[in-house]
């Protein structure tokens, strides 16, 4: 029997090909395992050149890897994938959910899952990154010297960690200038979060966790309802209340800044944090204008509504 490796030059689900098995007289039965549970158990008749082949590779395995809205490991982000034909494994792989492919990185070498390359955190909220595995966070002085450095990620993980500075470096933080990650990002720090601060928590562009901090939220409520007469008089029927919430970001520094408040824009999922709690989001229109030239100290606008439309924040 010969079998063709479905993954021969890359490690991200959607670049899977098909399998083609060949030198059958008999039929055979294909499984496709992923972390251990079979997800795919199939059996398959030879053609008449004693060949299977076994289509859609990509679209099985891209269904099983995705990143969650949550800190600590991203177990559906990577996976161990096994291949059996009649109950034998005949390759296995380590590959990670497609969306975490950067196209200026094709063979999949960044660690750090972050949009925006210069980003700013903000001493004592949240600042979420993800990690591929595990890398150095150094605490920088404004000439680039270094400070402090930790280790953050989890080897051979895709690791959800947050980041805030104030956590990493509790006795040093107050003299640094900016966090490097890994050599792939540099996050300037800040003015330390103040009460009137939202960090808003997303998945990016990767399909990954990330986050921002927004300097204030601004409501604006409206109701809808069908106005009718009633003995003589108007009144109104099915009366609906609804809030539009507006994010107003802090005074960007970097061009790149405007990248994470896009992919949040973008964002399949999102939440704020309220009242002690993440707050389900549903992000619905941007409210700003970028303009590329003379951007410093530009802000972004963002409008949401509650997932739950019984919730008013």
């Amino acid at each position: 029997m010969t079998y063709t490796n479905p993954y021969p030059y890359s490690h991200f689900a959607a670049d899977g090909q098909d399998i083609l098995v060949g030198g059958l007289t008999e039929s055979i039965s294909f499984q496709l395992r992923v972390n251990g549970t079979t997800v795919v158990s199939e059996t398959y008749n030879y053609d008449t050149d004693g060949q299977v082949r076994i289509l859609g590779i990509a679209d099985m395995v891209s269904q099983c890897l995705y990143g969650t809205l949550s800190a600590g490991s991203q177990p559906n982000a990577r996976a161990t994938v096994d291949f059996l034909i009649n109950d034998a494994v005949v390759s296995s792989h380590d590959l990670y959910s497609s969306r975490m492919c950067n196209p200026a990185d094709p063979q999949g070498q960044k660690r750090v899952m972050a949009a925006a390359t210069r980003a700013t955190c903000h001493p004592g909220t949240p600042f979420y990154l993800t990690f591929a595995g595990s890398v150095a966070a150094s605490l920088r002085r404004a000439d680039g010297s270094e400070i402090a450095s930790v280790s953050v990620g989890s080897p051979g993980t895709v690791y959800t960690q947050d980041c805030d500075p104030r956590a990493l470096f509790p006795s040093s933080w107050q003299q640094g200038a900016s966090v490097a990650f890994g050599g792939e990002l540099e996050a300037r720090i800040g003015a330390p979060a103040c009460q009137d601060n939202v960090p808003v928590r997303f998945l990016n562009r990767y399909d990954v966790m990330e986050s921002l901090v927004a300097a204030w939220l601004e409501d604006k409520p409206s109701a809808t309802d069908s106005a009718s007469m009633m003995d003589g008089r108007r009144t109104r029927f099915g009366v609906k209340a609804s809030t539009e919430y507006t994010l107003k970001s802090m005074p960007m520094a970097h061009q790149e800044e405007y990248v994470a408040w896009e992919d949040l824009l973008m964002a399949r999922k999102a939440q704020v944090w309220l009242y002690g709690a993440w707050q389900d989001i549903i992000v619905t229109k941007a409210n700003y204008t970028h303009r590329r030239r003379q951007m410093y100290g530009q802000q972004a606008e963002i409008s949401f509504q509650t997932a739950n439309p019984n919730i008013i924040l």
